[in-house]
Parts: C-alpha cells; structure tokens; sequence
C-alpha cells in the first residue's frame, strides 16, 4: 500500500483489522514501513524499514546504494549458473538461458529506475550472457572478429519472430526501452484509477 508519509500510521494501525475482516492473519513481523524520515512512533507499530525494502522482488527505496545492491546480488545470482550450460544438450542450455537465467534480469530492467550504476551492472550481465552463448556454441576460445560470433551475439537479441534467440540486452535499447513502457503503464493506471493523487506525484511518499 503506498500513501503519503504523513499518514502512514494511520493506514499501518488499521491493516490487522482489514486483515481480519478477510480472514486473514497478518505477519506483522514481514509487514514494513518505508519511506520519507518515519520515526518509530509514525510506523502504526509496524516494522521499519531504513534504507528501502523489497516489494514483488524489486528493491524501492530512495537510497542508490541499496537500489545498487539488491539488483548486483539478483545479477549475481543468475551469472553464477552461466558456466555450467555449456556441458549440457544446446537446446537444453539455451531454454534454460532464455526462460529461467534471463527472466528476473528482464523483470528489473522493466522495473528498477536506471541510474548508472544499474545500467553498468545490466552491461555486465549482457556481456556474461554473450560468453555463456558462446561456450553452449563451443567458441569460447575463438577470436571475437569471427564471422560466425558476430552474427550469434547479433541473432541473440533479435526478436524470436525474427529469427533471433529472443535474448534482449538489458543495458542497451530493449532494456531502456522496457523500462519506458512500464511507467507508461503505470501513468495510465493512475490516470484511470488515483487521478486525483497525481499532482502530488512528486511529493515525498512512503510505502505501508
């Protein structure tokens, strides 16, 4: 839930009673605060979070540092695997590559707000998925000036309807591009639905 700082503790005394009238218990102990200078007093007896949190697995906060971590230990994550495809089948290690190891990177370059640091760590990842590709080719070895490399690392971020692997690169176009479309989405939502929220858009916020 995200409202106004000034009435965060308000909105957080009123969520076991909502929770119960659902049927639902809620977890107080996972339930968190974040946002603006809260003090303890103006959390509603939740927990507060400091620097930012997690929300559907993307980091909020208005701290860079901890936007910068979260998204280096969820690359991170997904990079240490990458080695191990090129011993198995390539149509094997190539759905792995394109369905699990690149889905939560795709997710973040949709979501997370694109300061330098997280471009260069999108770049990073970009270019460990250009090595996985040529060691699931067995190239790894081979010299990047390679005809056969230069059109692989080309057809990895085509589109698959044109003929390509589908693998967008997250700190170039398609990641920009991705992460434009998502706040457009997120404007015409509240445009529909919070129109009346929107002139105080850029006012401080916090999240219940």
């Amino acid at each position: 839930i995200f409202c106004p700082s000034a009435v965060a503790h308000l909105v957080g005394a009123r969520l076991p009673g909502i929770f119960e009238q659902y049927g639902l218990a809620m977890a107080a102990g996972k339930s968190m605060v974040y946002g603006g200078n809260l003090q303890g007093d103006e959390a509603g007896g939740l927990v507060r979070a400091h620097d930012g949190l997690v929300c559907l697995g993307a980091p909020v906060s208005l701290n860079t540092d901890f936007v910068v971590q979260h998204v280096q230990q969820s690359l991170e994550a997904e990079v240490n695997p990458m080695p191990a495809l090129r011993h198995l089948k390539p149509w094997t290690a190539l759905s792995l590559l394109r369905f699990s190891i690149n889905q939560r990177p795709g997710y973040l370059a949709r979501v997370v707000q694109r300061v330098p640091e997280v471009c260069a760590l999108f770049n990073l990842f970009d270019d460990s998925v250009d090595n996985a590709l040529l060691g699931i080719m067995r190239l790894v070895n081979a010299s990047r000036d390679n005809s056969t490399i230069a059109t692989a690392l080309q057809l990895r971020s085509l589109p698959l309807q044109l003929g390509g692997l589908g693998l967008a690169r997250h700190g170039g176009v398609a990641g920009v591009a991705a992460n434009m479309q998502s706040r457009e989405v997120l404007v015409r939502h509240m445009q529909e639905h919070y129109a009346d929220l929107l002139p105080q858009a850029d006012v401080d916020w916090g999240g219940v």
